[in-house]
């Protein structure tokens, strides 16, 4: 399932990190049809709880 939520900048406690790239001229299905990535980011959990993950994507038309 999915959520739509704006989040506010303070609210993000963490590093961003690049799940997968994709080249919106080239891209096949079978592309994406799974993304998988292992990834690891510095979370601050002396000031703040973590409650959940949150993704977006930048989409760049040139």
């Amino acid at each position: 399932t999915s959520l739509w939520n704006n989040l506010h900048p303070q609210q993000i406690i963490g590093t961003p990190v690049v799940i997968k790239e994709i080249d919106c001229l080239t891209a096949k299905v079978d592309d994406i049809i799974a993304v998988r990535s292992e990834f690891t980011t510095k979370i601050d959990t002396d000031t703040a709880r973590l409650c959940g993950f949150a993704g977006w994507f930048d989409v760049h038309f040139r």
